[in-house]
């Protein structure tokens, strides 16, 4: 019966500690997401990335940070 009990113990106190490093991994990647959020306005001018917003030049057709085509940002709707 001793063994039984220890055994419940130490269930109890994986299963708190499991439960303590889930969440600090998932308040880890929310602050993650969170961080890579952008607050810029979109440009009603010039050539860029529809994703992440950054300007680039009309040469340049593949936004190296997200992979995506470039577009007229007047063309985009508001």
């Amino acid at each position: 019966m001793a063994d039984l009990f220890g055994y419940l113990i130490i269930a109890v106190f994986m299963a708190l500690f499991g439960l303590l490093v889930a969440t600090r991994f998932r308040k880890y990647f929310e602050w993650l997401n969170e961080s890579g959020k952008t607050n810029k306005e979109i440009p009603s001018e010039g050539w860029g990335c529809r994703t992440c917003l950054s300007e680039y030049n009309p040469e340049v057709y593949m936004c190296p940070d997200c992979k995506t085509k470039l577009i007229d940002f007047s063309t985009m709707p508001k």
